[in-house]
């Protein structure tokens, strides 16, 4: 900090080595100093003259007493409050106001002459007679101001000429000593000096080019008194602008009062330091964000000298805090915004970051498990919801597959609720990345299913239900059509029967063709057995859940049931089956069901009267990675109009029936993960379904 100050409305002036300004006044940082140095100078000086055993004082240019020591006091009769300060020819009533020695002060003070033994003999009062020995020396230009003389004095008026030569060598060598110290003491003060003013120079130079803005203002009325480059820019003035100008003048108006109070608790010794943030107006009249540190230098006494402000421009950081906290608001309803919308969603959702820490958790979850999001936010007991048997699945089908790459993975599994329930989620799930790819959060989305999977076991019992039930009625319509069917398997087992009776009544037997016979037997008997037990499978509930099926064998059994209607019927059947078909997943009695519902609905289309033959082709292949079944017949065909309507209850216009074999079969279709639909023109009916091929 530098230690000149301007006074209010004028330049600053600048100082020479010495200490002076361009004016002559003495500098008040070089007055301080030089009284502080003096001061340090009179203190050694009385150290010096007390430790003499002889009579010993100091005076200045005036003769006036600095100092004396104790035996020269005594030898006044004078204290040491009495002696200071006074004329040395008035103490002990003038008794040294004599021409001697008034002749070796002057000859000291105008020659600067050194003097040794100088001999005095007079009689003092009170004293006698008296012959004395005086030592005096002139200190100048050593740092002394003012100028001082040491005078010693011997009374060696009982002393032999030797004795006295050893007292004056000895007192000649205290002085040289005392003086060398001294000497030493003011080459050392003359060294201090100089670093003060050399780090004055680079306080000087700190202020003038320090990065942020410092001021020296006048605490009586917040007057400016010396302002730096920095300051200058930050408020867009110059330093002769500036200078001389009050706080108040260029702070905002809203900030003012609190400056006030802030300078009063500083000056008031309430704080040792000034901090707050504040605003300035600028030249231009914009306002610019501060931020001040300002502290009270004061002098030996405590009296106030100036006030040091530091202030740094903090008007960026003051925008950027604007605008993160216009962000962080933005952010803090957006989120909101999202909590609502994720509150108000049926679907449960569950994010969880990187290792798998709990970080939302919404409404539905809360319904669904009966645990609040506070219980689980942060935390990754999340997983302990997941039943044990279901955990590893959970980890390798959904966490590792999100880990790989995938975008999506559907999973469902149960969770376990708070009253000791399941509940069956059906989850999907991604994730959400930084730009290098690395997982941030992991984000579910799941449906409760629960209800919804026990709706669909009972639908499908009901759908079994009356699957079964037209089955029965199918089989009661194919009951007399097999009886031909069985009928001749049975004539043929009682022909051969006969024939085998004849030969055993031969001698000897014709054992061939006994065996072949009997081997005939056995073919009739399997297939009429056959026909039955595939009769019975039929009918029979079987299981609902889809498994691997050989598709076209299926389509062969079918047709197989239906081949006396439609043999009876004077109609062609014709299968083309592609060889190459893989598995379909599906129920091959369901499968079996739909097929012959669609034949004889055909061969029901069919019969109406017609010039031509009836003709029913059940053809199979590949679509779009489905296994499809198409059954075309040549009858009077399908409009768009009936088509609409055609899997409708109740839509049959048939003299038997229900009506409902058109939707059941569909419904079985659909419940196998296909469809089934109708391909509406005329003439010609088609029919066309699909079933999934096995993985």
């Amino acid at each position: 900090m530098p230690s000149h100050r301007k006074a209010p409305g004028s330049r600053c002036a600048s100082t020479d080595a010495a200490g002076a300004t361009e004016d002559g006044a003495e500098h008040p940082a070089a007055r301080a100093e030089r009284t502080s140095n003096q001061g340090a100078l009179d203190d050694l000086l009385g150290e010096i003259v007390s430790t003499a055993r002889q009579p010993f004082v100091a005076l200045d240019a005036d003769m006036m007493v600095r100092c004396a020591n104790p035996a020269f006091l005594e030898l006044c009769r004078v204290s040491a409050a009495e002696a200071r300060g006074q004329s040395f020819f008035a103490l002990g009533e003038g008794r040294w106001d004599i021409p001697p020695v008034r002749a070796l002060l002057d000859r000291v003070l105008q020659h600067g002459d050194a003097v040794h033994d100088y001999r005095i003999e007079h009689e003092l009062e009170g004293l006698g007679p008296r012959t004395m020995l005086a030592n005096a020396r002139r200190l100048s230009d050593r740092g002394f101001n003012p100028e001082t003389l040491l005078l010693a004095i011997e009374d060696v008026t009982c002393s032999d000429a030797g004795n006295r030569a050893r007292l004056a060598e000895s007192l000649e060598q205290q002085v040289a000593e005392r003086t060398a110290d001294l000497e030493a003491e003011i080459r050392q003060r003359v060294k201090t000096r100089a670093a003060l003013r050399a780090s004055e120079e680079r306080l000087r130079t700190a202020f003038r080019h320090a990065p942020a803005g410092i001021v020296e203002v006048d605490p009586r009325d917040g007057r400016l008194l010396a302002v730096n480059p920095a300051f200058c820019g930050i408020l867009g003035y110059s330093e002769v602008e500036l200078v001389g100008r009050t706080l108040a003048q260029i702070t905002h108006p809203e900030d003012r009062d609190a400056d006030r109070e802030g300078f009063r608790r500083l000056s008031d010794g309430e704080i040792s330091v000034y901090h707050r943030e504040k605003r300035y107006v600028r030249k231009d009249g914009a306002i610019v964000w501060v931020e001040v540190n300002a502290s009270l230098v004061r002098d030996a006494e405590g009296r106030p000298l100036y006030t040091v402000g530091m202030i740094a421009d903090i008007d960026r950081r003051k925008r950027l805090e604007r605008q993160l906290a216009e962000r962080t608001e933005q952010l803090r309803r957006e989120r909101n915004f999202m909590d609502a919308v994720l509150d108000t969603q049926a679907a449960l959702v569950l994010v969880v970051d990187a290792d798998g820490r709990v970080v939302q958790f919404n409404q539905a979850c809360k319904a669904a498990t009966g645990l609040d999001f506070e219980d689980m936010r942060g935390s990754s007991a999340w997983c302990q919801l997941v039943p044990e048997e279901e955990r590893a699945a959970v980890q390798q089908q959904v966490i590792d597959r999100l880990q790989a790459g995938d975008d999506v993975v559907q999973h469902q599994n149960h969770l376990l609720c708070r009253d000791g329930t399941r509940r069956l989620i059906l989850w999907r799930n991604t994730t959400l990345r930084d730009d290098e790819g690395r997982i941030l959060y992991m984000i579910g989305t799941g449906v409760d299913v629960t209800e919804q999977r026990r709706v669909e076991a009972e639908a499908r019992e009901h759908l079994e239900e009356a699957s079964r039930l037209q089955r029965l009625q199918t089989a009661n319509e194919l009951a007399t059509m097999l009886a031909h069917e069985i009928n001749q398997p049975l004539a043929a087992i009682a022909m051969y029967a006969e024939a085998s009776r004849q030969v055993i009544r031969q001698f000897p037997p014709d054992q061939n063709k006994l065996a072949a016979n009997l081997e005939r037997i056995g073919q009739q008997a399997l297939r009429a057995g056959d026909t039955i037990r595939h009769l019975r499978a039929f009918v029979s509930r079987g299981r609902i859940d889809p498994v691997p099926i050989d598709l076209n064998a299926v389509l062969r059994g079918a047709c197989a049931l239906m081949a006396p209607k439609v043999g009876g019927g004077g109609i062609d059947l014709d299968l083309a089956l592609d060889e190459t078909l893989p598995l379909a997943m599906g129920v091959d009695v369901h499968v079996e069901q739909v097929l012959l519902n669609l034949l004889r609905n055909a061969c029901d289309a069919i019969a109406e009267p017609r010039t031509d033959k009836g003709a029913i082709k059940v053809r199979t292949g590949r679509s779009e990675g489905m296994a499809r079944v198409t059954v075309r017949d040549n009858g009077p065909g399908v409009d768009a109009d009936a088509a609409a309507k055609l899997f409708e209850p109740l839509s049959s216009k048939k003299a038997h029936g229900l009506g409902v074999g058109l939707r059941i079969s569909r419904s079985l279709i659909e419940a196998h993960g296909g469809r089934l639909w109708v391909e509406p023109q005329t003439p010609g009916g088609v029919f066309h379904f699909e079933l999934p091929l096995a993985p």
